[in-house]
């Protein structure tokens, strides 16, 4: 039998909680057994004073280089994102983990929330240059009933620490990387810490299209030395560990991170997404060098920017799944004027909230966790008590803000990234902490013939369809006519397939192209076979339309 390798690692409890957590994986995996070294770091003794203030640079790597380079361990377990991009020459990486979750978590609590009316200040505490400038520039949008101004203050020292100061009320509100938290509460040892340092809390997840987080955040890294003479076996078993698609996120992130001269002074959130093949959503917002970073746009694998080619549409029409007047509230709306007379908007389907009876009948819940999958939903959710909502979610910003304006604390969102988004939060472990609940509790405000592989689906309104002799002669034409459609469902589909007989799909017609979201809409087409092009968000889709 082998001997046991020896891992090192930073000495806090996170540190030493995601170390265990990976160990004990690796081994299950491999057979493989270790040890475990805990070694202190510059950046864990000095916290007086935020990081990029400090003189000197690999604040939190140093000491553990030096015990690998002097094979005083044989492996290193990092948050990747502490990695700086010049690493020894001797030092391997070994292994990226999957990155689960990479946002950003503001914790708070539920007192807080109520007496936000009468707070002129929130005070949110967070040490990191890029969260000090997102969160002062648009935190105010995700929080309810409240006028005030936001400012963010200096917070260091462990998790543990941060946390009792909010309880201590030193800060109204704190944020924290919620991949750090998930690792906590995952650990059998520090799961109950957690529990209690998190009563009487609550929590807004931040969506990345708003706040980026940083660069490589929410994975870990794992680093061997060439030198050591069990290199090569090392090697082997770290690949059991690694994840393709975050390398090929992380890749993008680093390199847009070393772009801007890199650095934990750096006030720029950096988020990269795979959304298809070889396409990446790349999220950069905050401030460099006096001027505002904000940028989302298409990127291939090494980051260069993927514009799709531009969908000409020639003599034919693009259907929009929106009715008109909603299409010509949004803020794309000069730019589908230009094209105005192509447009074909969905006039054939309508959404009627079922009545109020109907409503209490369907809503007789005391308490609970709810995911409010669009406006038509709210009359259900206004028969509920404010503050009877463990927890609420939204599918994307308009829902969101939304709700937010009436009043409602909005503890997430899929922020366009669809269904799976939700599920994905709901199913770690630090959700179940908060929420004392599993995700088949999650009851899903939703319309007829939406269906979920979670939670508890409850309709809240209904989908009618036009009969073809109520539509114009004109609107059937221009329908026959139209090669590009945009689909806000999968049920719209069925809707319109069922009622126009003409109407073919890209399967039938190469022609054809169909888009849709990137979330239960795009896992639908594809169960079924029917070719479909997942885009984030209808802004992203016209901006494929040559104009």
């Amino acid at each position: 039998m082998s001997k046991k390798f020896t891992i090192g690692t930073r000495g806090s409890l996170l540190a030493v909680s995601q170390c265990e957590l990976l160990k004990w994986e690796i081994e299950r995996k491999t057979g493989a057994r270790f040890d475990i070294k805990t070694i202190k770091t510059e950046g864990d003794l000095k916290t007086e004073k935020p990081l990029w203030q400090m003189d000197g640079k690999d604040f939190f790597t140093k000491e553990l280089d030096h015990a690998l380079k002097n094979h005083e361990v044989d492996l290193v377990i990092h948050s990747y994102k502490d990695l700086g991009s010049e690493r020894p020459e001797d030092f391997y990486l070994g292994a990226i983990t999957e990155r689960k979750y990479g946002e950003d978590i503001l914790l708070i609590k539920r007192e807080t929330i109520k007496n936000l009316p009468n707070l002129s200040q929130l005070k949110v505490g967070t040490s990191s240059p890029r969260r000090i400038v997102n969160i002062e520039k648009n935190l105010d949008r995700f929080i309810p009933n409240f006028e005030g101004s936001i400012k963010a203050e200096n917070l260091r020292g462990n998790v543990n620490t941060r946390i009792e100061k909010l309880r201590e009320d030193k800060y109204d509100a704190i944020v924290l990387a919620f991949a750090g938290l998930e690792r906590l509460a995952s650990h059998p040892d520090s799961k109950s810490k957690v529990f209690d340092l998190i009563e009487g809390l609550t929590f807004l997840i931040l969506p990345h299209t708003t706040f980026p987080s940083s660069s490589s955040q929410g994975a870990l890294g794992v680093e061997i030395c060439k030198t050591n003479p069990r290199f090569e076996e090392l090697k082997e078993i770290l690949n059991t560990v690694n994840h393709s698609d975050t390398i090929e996120e992380l890749k993008i992130e680093r390199e847009r991170f070393k772009s801007f001269g890199g650095g934990c002074h750096l006030a720029v959130g950096i988020q990269a997404d795979k959304i298809n093949d070889n396409e990446f959503l790349l999220i950069e917002k905050g401030e460099h060098q006096d001027r505002e970073v904000s940028k989302k746009v298409i990127v291939d694998n090494k980051g260069i920017e993927n514009s799709p080619q531009k969908i000409q549409l020639g003599n034919t029409n693009v259907f929009i799944g929106y009715r008109e007047d909603v299409l010509n509230k949004m803020d794309t709306a000069n730019k589908l004027a230009k094209i105005s007379s192509k447009i074909l908007s969905d006039e054939c389907l309508t959404k009627v909230v079922k009545s109020e009876q109907e409503l209490k009948q369907l809503m007789n819940v005391q308490q609970g966790s709810f995911f409010a999958t669009s406006k038509y939903t709210m009359d259900a959710l206004n028969l509920v008590n404010k503050d009877k909502i463990n927890s609420l979610w939204a599918p994307g910003s308009k829902t969101t803000s939304r709700l937010i304006e009436n009043g409602y604390w909005v503890n997430g969102s899929a922020d366009g990234f669809g269904h799976k988004k939700i599920k994905n939060f709901l199913n770690s472990n630090l959700m179940k902490a908060f929420l004392g609940s599993t995700i088949d509790d999650l009851k899903i405000l939703t319309g007829d013939e939406a269906k979920s592989n979670f939670g508890r689906p409850i309709t809240t309104y209904t989908r009618n369809m036009k009969d073809q002799e109520e539509l114009t002669s004109e609107y059937i034409e221009k329908m026959q006519n139209t090669s590009v459609f945009y689909w806000s469902s999968f049920p719209q589909f069925l809707q319109f397939r069922k009622s126009f007989s003409f109407l073919k799909t890209p399967k039938d017609d190469k022609n054809i192209l169909f888009f849709c979201g990137l979330g239960k809409t795009l896992e639908s087409f594809q169960t079924e076979g029917i070719p479909v092009i997942g885009v984030h968000s209808l802004f992203d889709f016209i901006d494929r339309i040559d104009l």
